[in-house]
């Protein structure tokens, strides 16, 4: 797993890396990567299955790791320092079709949290869920976000990648369909968000299980 986000005063990066129960933050700065200094951040819980994405939210603040069926979790994590700390798993209903956790996105704001559920092949037919969780709430325990968790979309298929763009909306791909969906207003709470599933005609070519990963801290004029 790999994702990255802007530092503190918006112009060094952290690249962020996972294995097992560790995760390793690498500074980059005009002099380039700090390759031999990692800030180690360990916890108690080992992850063998790490299918899924890691992504930071825009503001630099969380981040949140998808590892199919060991779980999904949520961290603070310290742009300044680059310290990972505070993990709480987050829950999804977890029946005989549906695998566990796999598409990971925040919103532009960094005030919601999406996470894409499903199996391995679609041809399993698993039930690909879409969930919400909300992140604008005062104390963020893992029980007061588990509180918020709301389903906007159900389906037989497999899983599915999940990743903010530019314009402020979230795109979800449709596993062997020439289209995309699209989260219109991701900063809203429920179905104000506007999911619309499969709207987006990708002309010929299929989507798979995967979307290119940005740093998106990028796609926030002020952080």
């Amino acid at each position: 797993k790999i994702t990255a986000v802007q530092a503190i005063n918006k112009i060094d990066l952290w690249v962020i890396s996972f294995k097992i129960d560790t995760y390793y933050a690498f500074k980059i700065t005009s002099n380039g990567v700090d390759s031999t200094n990692p800030i180690i951040s360990s916890f108690s819980n080992n992850i063998s299955d790490r299918r899924g994405y890691l992504k930071a939210s825009p503001d630099g603040k969380f981040l949140a790791s998808a590892n199919m069926t060991d779980g999904f979790y949520f961290y603070d994590f310290d742009n300044a320092t680059g310290i990972v700390s505070n993990p709480r798993e987050l829950n999804l209903p977890f029946t005989v079709n549906t695998s566990g956790s796999y598409g990971v996105a925040f919103s532009a704001l960094s005030k919601k949290l999406y996470i894409s559920s499903g199996g391995f092949d679609n041809t399993q037919q698993t039930r690909e869920n879409l969930y919400q969780f909300n992140l604008d709430i005062p104390n963020l325990t893992a029980t007061n976000i588990n509180n918020t968790r709301v389903l906007l979309h159900s389906y037989l298929n497999s899983r599915a990648a999940l990743q903010l763009a530019p314009d402020g909306k979230i795109y979800r791909t449709v596993d062997e369909q020439s289209r995309l969906s699209v989260i219109n207003n991701p900063d809203a709470f429920g179905t104000a968000s506007d999911y619309r599933h499969a709207v987006i005609d990708l002309g010929g070519p299929l989507s798979k299980q995967g979307l290119p990963p940005f740093i998106q801290s990028f796609f926030v004029a002020d952080i």
